[in-house]
């Protein structure tokens, strides 16, 4: 873990374990996809524990669990897949029950740009994610939510021409301060330089920690015995 290349060794480890899996099941699901470690199947009602069970037969260190359709249905990353009456899906933006709704105030000390980022990433999201039955409910959500952190309501202008080769600019990264750096961005943005701009410290990193560091009694490597018997060092 916190490897770069575990995502991609995890990856290949997953595509391994599923063409095992889904070549030996008892039954072949209608649907089956899957992202990192998350799978999203249509089986059976009837087929869905045997299903389950067959996966974590495979390997004992790769144990699954299911969350079942309710309510007609299901979360799947950030999509709540809903199945009509039907037999047709549709789909809209899925937040858990503790989402707070809050973001970047738009009240706060940071560039417009990063301030301006909130709402257009909300609104994509929409747009990219929701049927056109359940994308007006959406909308109206994002608009009252960056209405309750002070941002503004980006407009998002969709364009099918393609856009002209840029030049690759030499980065730079400038601490914000308002009506000074944006400045200085933009006479560096002249001089074909693209600037980026990052809050500025917060007060608790100037105040100098107040817990007190115990000293090593001993040196040299502790060891923790567990009850399964393995050791942590």
């Amino acid at each position: 873990m916190g490897s770069p290349v575990s995502p991609i060794v995890g990856d290949i480890f997953m595509e391994d374990f599923e063409e095992k899996a889904l070549l030996t099941a008892p039954i072949t699901p209608s649907f089956y996809k899957r992202y990192v470690d998350d799978t999203f199947t249509i089986l059976p009602s009837d087929k869905v524990t045997a299903f389950l069970e067959h996966l974590n037969s495979i390997n004992s260190k790769i144990q699954f669990t299911m969350e079942l359709e309710a309510n007609n249905s299901l979360a799947f990353l950030d999509v709540l897949v809903i199945r009509n009456p039907n037999n047709t899906v549709g789909h809209t933006v899925y937040r858990k029950k503790t989402h707070t709704n809050r973001y970047l105030n738009g009240e706060s000390h940071h560039h417009p740009s990063q301030l301006a980022t909130v709402g257009k990433s909300l609104l994509q999201r929409a747009r990219g994610i929701c049927d056109s039955k359940h994308l007006a409910a959406e909308l109206q959500h994002v608009k009252q939510v960056l209405h309750d952190n002070k941002l503004r309501v980006p407009r998002l202008r969709h364009s099918d021409r393609v856009k002209p080769a840029t030049v690759e600019r030499v980065p730079a990264v400038l601490p914000y301060v308002r009506g000074v750096t944006d400045k200085i961005g933009y006479i560096l943005k002249r001089a074909s330089i693209r600037t980026f701009f990052k809050p500025p410290k917060k007060i608790s990193q100037f105040l100098p920690s107040v817990k007190c560091n115990i000293p090593l009694q001993d040196a040299g490597v502790y060891k923790l015995d567990c009850e399964c018997g393995l050791t942590y060092k």
